[in-house]
């Protein structure tokens, strides 16, 4: 038997001045006497029955004294340690998304993770099978041994990511693993819910959540917008999320070129969304960068900077007469903007983007494209027609609305009476589904960003929403910020054009450099702090001819930043034996005690009841 909270112990020296003075305060009083003669013989004899009378004439005391102590000693957490029949292999994959750098557990959650990783491995039956899998966004196989101290020292090489877990495809991973194993055990160390997933499981397998972290009120950027106004200035547009149960008062400082540009005093009702704007901000500010001057136990939302790209781009426009589109022209400032009709249509009208309306052509052009309503008989994509039986907003599902494009987008009024079924590549996942199917998807593929909306915009009423003009000044926006990133999104970082040797030089936001290969590991697992890098690769040393590009991490709008729901523990199996590893497996007891807690006060209350 053991204590989880063995500093709760301390509590019971509460009983000792409540003793002291119970047993040896005065009761006396003045009696007149005879004499005091056979007093001094009886003395001895009844010294030594005292306390015990004491406790005789007042159970009242002794009662209570055994509450409170049972009280203290439930508070403690006690538990009994048992083994498991069962001596199996076990997976213990661990959560190294953002939200682990959460601060409500002292340093961090990530902290705890290991600690507590630790702990079960010491648990694991001895000479079985450990696999250890880091579920970042990409989970990764970390190790399989089974030597304890060689999983304990892959821990301590894990590090949190500006990136989101992936659990789906974490659990998919250990699922692969466990078919190679003996009568395997998944433990997810995490603060996310998986009970979705769990279903998905073989029958073979058993599941234990290990849930790290506590529930907090957070303040967070959920959104934020830099865009080109007509009168040559800049427009920036943010929304704030408050998504405590009281009020709040913060302050929040804009800052241009790295100087005060404007602060502002912000007060928030309970569960509060706020949109802040900031206009005729000069156009040639290098970079932009918007701060919560608040101090929660998650800093990595309350932070956004923008690298400005002072850049001019070309864009075509290519579809038959579209007052929708056509009218999106003065949309544009800043922008080369060219109408072209598909018939006019040929490869050499090359642009940064490309916007093809009810058309596309056998070869495709470079740059970026934008692609609405592809014709059936197109050559990249597999188009059928979709029946619509009903015409619902519910049938719209909103998957990624944290996407760039997705910024102060709302379709709730959206209608439409044509749509196309357009089969997407397995590895891209649309950002919005209608009956199930991709309705506008967002993804890049061969150093091409590219869009893709699956309805003509003749047959609905998009072009008259107010987020028609929003989606496309988002998506131009998002093909040209090359870079500016959310987090778990560096896999169009551009350094000109890479060499054999790919070994860069990484200086971080704090200042700090290390030389990385991009061949070895992916450049997610080096940006782990919020801010400006600056990545440069040596071309020739003897000229000290570089390759170099500067970008920026922020972590804007993700379900990271949701710290309201906790995870329960969950011991999960199909079978009907519910299978945990050989090894101490540690019982809490502290509901029985309570329970007996009840009863007691409930006989002391028939007691108390029947004797009046």
């Amino acid at each position: 038997m053991g204590l989880f909270n063995i500093n709760a112990l301390w509590f019971f020296l509460i009983l000792i001045p409540i003793l002291i003075f119970y047993f040896f305060r005065s009761k006396n009083k003045n009696v007149i006497v005879s004499t005091t003669e056979f007093w001094k013989t009886q003395q001895n004899q009844t010294l030594a029955l005292s306390i015990f009378q004491k406790f005789r004439s007042n159970r009242s005391l002794l009662f209570y004294l055994i509450i409170t102590t049972l009280l203290i000693f439930a508070f403690a957490k006690p538990f009994i340690s048992t083994t498991s029949s069962l001596n199996g292999d076990s997976i213990i994959i661990i959560d190294t998304s953002a939200s682990m750098l959460a601060t409500d557990i002292k340093p961090t959650r990530f902290n705890d993770v290991i600690k507590e990783a630790n702990k079960l491995i010491d648990t694991l039956p001895s000479e079985r099978s450990i696999t250890l899998i880091n579920a970042g966004l990409i989970p990764k196989l970390v190790i399989q041994t089974k030597v304890k101290k060689l999983a304990k020292q892959k821990l301590t090489t894990l590090i949190p990511t500006l990136t989101s877990s992936n659990t789906s495809s974490a659990l998919k991973l250990a699922e692969t693993i466990s078919n190679q194993l003996n009568n395997p055990t998944i433990f997810y160390l995490t603060d996310k819910e998986s009970k979705e997933y769990l279903a998905k499981l073989p029958k073979e397998i058993s599941y234990r959540q290990i849930p790290i972290g506590t529930s907090f009120e957070n303040l967070a950027i959920t959104k934020f917008q830099v865009i080109k106004s007509k009168n040559d200035s800049l427009i920036i547009n943010a929304t704030l999320n408050w998504d405590g149960n009281k009020s709040l008062e913060t302050e929040i400082e804009l800052m241009i070129n790295s100087q005060l540009y404007d602060i502002k005093t912000i007060s928030f009702s309970p569960k509060e969304q706020l949109n802040l704007q900031w206009t005729n901000i000069p156009k040639n500010s290098s970079t932009i960068s918007l701060n919560i001057l608040t101090n929660d136990f998650f800093q990595l939302d309350n932070k956004v900077i923008y690298l400005n790209p002072h850049k001019d781009q070309t864009i075509n426009i290519i579809t038959e007469k579209n007052d929708f589109l056509e009218n999106l022209t003065g949309l544009f400032e800043g922008y080369t903007i060219k109408i072209i009709r598909p018939k006019e249509y040929t490869i050499i009208n090359n642009a940064d983007v490309s916007i093809f309306n009810n058309f596309l052509p056998n070869e495709l052009p470079k740059g970026d494209l934008l692609i609405i309503n592809p014709p059936i008989d197109n050559k990249h994509f597999k188009t059928t027609p979709l029946s619509l039986e009903t015409n619902s907003i519910e049938q719209i599902n909103i998957i990624n609305e944290t996407h760039p494009i997705m910024n102060f987008i709302d379709l709730k009024e959206l209608i439409i009476s044509e749509f196309y079924k357009n089969e997407l590549p397995l590895n891209i996942k649309p950002i919005i589904n209608y009956l199930d199917n991709p309705l506008i998807s967002a993804w890049e593929e061969s150093s091409q960003k590219r869009i893709l909306i699956s309805f003509p915009l003749e047959k609905s009423n998009f072009g008259k929403l107010t987020s028609f003009p929003i989606l496309f000044y988002n998506s131009i926006e998002w093909f040209s910020s090359e870079n500016n990133f959310m987090t778990g999104n560096l896999n169009n970082v551009k350094v000109g054009e890479i060499e054999n040797n790919s070994k860069f030089t990484l200086t971080m936001p704090s200042n700090k450099f290390q030389i990385i290969d991009l061949n070895k590991k992916s450049i997610e697992e080096f940006t782990n702090e919020i801010g400006i890098y600056s990545l440069n690769q040596t071309i020739d040393s003897k000229t000290n001819s570089t390759n170099s590009t500067k970008f920026t991490i922020n972590f804007i709008g993700s379900t990271e930043s949701n710290f309201q729901n906790i995870p329960q523990i969950i011991s999960y199996s199909n079978t009907s034996t519910n299978i945990q590893p050989s090894g101490k497996i540690k019982n809490e007891f502290v509901s029985w005690i309570l329970i007996i807690v009840l009863i007691i006060l409930i006989l002391e209350w028939i007691g108390r009841t029947q004797w009046k």
